[in-house]
Formats: structure tokens, sequence, C-alpha cells
């Protein structure tokens, strides 16, 4: 049973970080879930094992919370859960090699800035960027803890939950013997850094509502199979926008100033131009009759839209002949009685049906067999 002892404990961190993340309400595991690899990492001695054991943790982490993806393509999920733990245990493996040549306390600070440095780069600087499992979307059921990401963003979430498991672990790890003035203070400092800001959230949000005004919004998720909504099982473009237009009306009051619809609840067969997004398209007739019967709301909505050029944008543009192109998008706008005020295009693109990087462009026909753009 020895040899399974370590396999055992990086797999119970993986479960514990699967347990922590949305939908579940186990939320506060993500608090502990990370002290297991670091136990590894102090008690382990070989470089080789240590990363055996972490690409484990990594590997349990991420087919237990993103499974849902085998139903898009079975061999995109297999490489998506191989290549992202892959990349997950190189943060890992630089702190293991800044603590030991550098000591202990530059070695927890170093965990620090190399996972929050690998956050930021996983989900801006490349075509292969995974958001999903950024630490800070840990606390998408517990939004009450967390009103201060309107100025920290998701990364202040995981520098939260980062500090944390650290602080917990070194007081775990500290010798009974310690000077007892001192062998709580990391559980001091623990319990402080993580009822801090669960109470300044808490303070903030009761601000919020006790100085609103009364106005709501509602939103529509419709529950239709994406892989069959623009096939025609599961009705026509008419049929599903008279659906929104129902449930959005059973919930809209005198209080309601807007109305979200979700991801491409707009949508033709050839996309809808943005340049006539306006009262002469007759195919949106009914939501122009809907946002008249409801003049004080504005409509917050996915789109799938395009806009004709007559000169190349990019490598995404599709020339249609006669020197014009169409650039496609996956996008937003916003909507009241007057027409579309604005718009916004999709930026962080889902690897392998939606973008590669440059160093994986020569599987671009296969992957585009995937229904990607």
């Amino acid at each position: 049973m020895k040899r399974f002892y370590n396999p055992l404990i990086a797999l119970t961190g993986g479960l514990l970080l699967w347990a922590a993340w949305p939908a579940s309400a186990l939320t506060p595991i993500i608090f502990v879930a990370w002290i297991p690899l670091l136990y590894l990492e102090e008690t382990v001695p070989g470089r080789r094992k240590f990363f055996g054991l972490t690409y484990l943790m990594m590997l349990t982490w991420n087919v237990a919370t993103t499974w849902w993806i085998w139903n898009a393509s079975p061999p995109g999920a297999v490489g998506a859960f191989l290549a992202n733990s892959l990349l997950m245990c190189i943060p890992w493996l630089c702190f293991r090699a800044a603590k030991r040549k550098l000591g202990r306390k530059i070695g927890w600070l170093s965990l620090i800035a190399f996972w929050m440095a690998f956050e930021y780069f996983h989900l801006h600087d490349w075509g292969l960027s995974w958001p999903w499992l950024t630490l800070g979307n840990a606390f998408a059921m517990q939004p009450q803890w967390v009103q201060w990401y309107e100025y920290t963003g998701s990364s202040g979430g995981t520098l939260w939950i980062l500090c944390i498991n650290i602080l917990l672990f070194l007081h775990w790890r500290q010798p009974l013997h310690h000077q007892q003035n001192r062998h709580f203070r990391y559980l001091i400092l623990a319990v402080v850094f993580l009822a801090l800001p669960i109470l300044l959230s808490r303070f903030a949000l009761q601000k919020a509502t006790s100085a609103g005004s009364g106005s709501n919004i509602v939103v529509v998720q419709p529950n239709i199979d994406p892989y069959e909504k623009t096939s025609g099982i599961a009705g026509s473009f008419e049929a599903q926008l008279q659906k929104l237009i129902h449930w959005s009306e059973t919930e809209i009051d005198e209080n309601t100033r807007l109305v979200v619809w979700p991801e491409t609840a707009l949508y033709l067969d050839n996309g809808l131009d943005e340049a006539q997004l306006n009262r002469q398209n007759f195919f949106l007739n009914p939501l122009w009759a809907f946002l008249d019967r409801h003049p004080q709301v504005q409509l917050f909505t996915g789109i799938e839209s395009y806009r004709a050029f007559n000169h190349k944008t990019g490598p995404s543009s599709r020339e249609v002949g006669n020197g014009f192109f169409i650039e496609y998008y996956n996008g937003a706008t916003i909507l009241d009685t007057s027409g579309a005020h604005a718009f916004y295009h999709k930026s962080m693109l889902v690897p392998g049906v939606e973008t590669l990087p440059w160093f994986l462009h020569f599987l671009d026909s296969w992957f585009e067999k995937f229904g990607g753009t």
C-alpha cells in the first residue's frame, strides 16, 4: 500500500478541486484543495516523481470538471485534457525549482507569481486559451463573497485561494513544539485573510442594495440543445424567437430596465448584417413589436452577425466576389425601439473549433470538420 500512498494524495487533491468547482455548493473546499500538492512538493524527493504526481492531480481535476467537452469532440476532449494538464504542471515545477534555489519564503511567493502568470498567459496570449479552470472562477456560485471582483477580476480570487492554501499548509506543517506564541500565526493570518474579503463584499452588496432604485433585470435562458438549435430539430428561428419573447414577457414588470438573452439568440442561416439591424429587417418584426410593447426596456442579446468590407480585413474574412469580403462574428448587441446601439465581438475563442495557434495551422482542415470557423 505504501507505493500507492502518494498517488492517492494526488488523486485526492484533484477530487477536492472538482468538489469545490461550480456548480457544487462545496465552494469552501477550494481553500484547502491545494494542500495535498503542497505536501507532495515538500515530501517527494525526485523531480520526475513530483511531476508525475502533479500531472495526475491536474488530469483528475481537468477530466472531472470539463468532461462535457467530450460531447463536442471525443478526440478534441482527450487532447485538451492531456495538454491542459501538462501546461498546469509548469508553474508547479518552476515553484519547486525556485523554492530549492532561493529558499522557502521566496518559494511561496514564486508559486503565487508563477500560477497567476500562467493563468494570464493561458487566457490572453495564445490560441489555446482555457479560461474554464481559472481559479478565481471557483466562486461563481458565491457572488456575494466576491463583489470586489469589480476591481480585481477573477485574478483577485486566484490570489485569495493560493494565499489561504499556503497559510493553512504552513500552519499544519509547523512542529507542535514550536513557540506557543507563534504557533498559530499562520492560522490567524489565514482566518483574517479569509474573512476580511467576504465581510467587505457583503458590506458593499448591502450598501448597493439599499441604495438601489428598484429597477430589475430579466435573464432568459431557454433549454435548447445547441446541436439542434440551427438544424431545425428544435424549431425554426421564428419559433425560438417567439419562445424568448414569451418567456421574457412572463417576467417583465414596470421596473424592468434590461432583458438579457443568451449567446446566438438572434441568428439566421447566413447571419445578420450589423449594418441592417433595424426596423427594415422584416425577419425581426416580432422583436421590434416586443420592444414597442416595453419601451422602457433595453435588450442585451447574443447574435450571429457579419459585416461586409471592400477589402480583406484579416485571416477570418472571406471573399464573396467582386472584391467584397465578409467577416462573421459570434457577438452581442444592445437594442431598443430605435435599433442597435453597440456591438461586441467575441475575442476569447474556443481552442480547436474556433481558433488555433500558428504552430497548429497544419491541422486547420481537420479541425474545420468540427464546425469551427
